[in-house]
């Protein structure tokens, strides 16, 4: 797995630590699913920069609930795999 975060920095962010914490470990582990988001969005704190749409501090908060939500729609499509209509 691999995640990537933007709008955060010069270029976009590849979150290493969370796509490391997945591998081996249930998707549909809601608990998995969380910590893989507060690593990236510990991880996107350090390169955050302000700008004129948003402060650092929103944009950061923002990398978790993106993360998770990235995660569940990623999981729900997994599920769906090899289902008819």
């Amino acid at each position: 797995a691999r995640i990537a975060v933007g709008a955060m920095g010069n270029a976009p962010l590849l979150m290493i630590q969370a796509a490391e914490l997945l591998q081996g470990k249930p998707l549909e582990d809601e608990g998995v699913r969380k910590r893989a988001a507060r690593i990236a969005m510990d991880h996107a704190s350090a390169f955050a920069v302000n700008n004129v749409g948003a402060t650092v501090e929103w944009r950061v908060s923002m990398v978790e609930v993106l993360v998770r939500r990235a995660l569940r729609r990623a999981c729900e499509a997994a599920r769906g795999i090899g289902e008819g209509p």
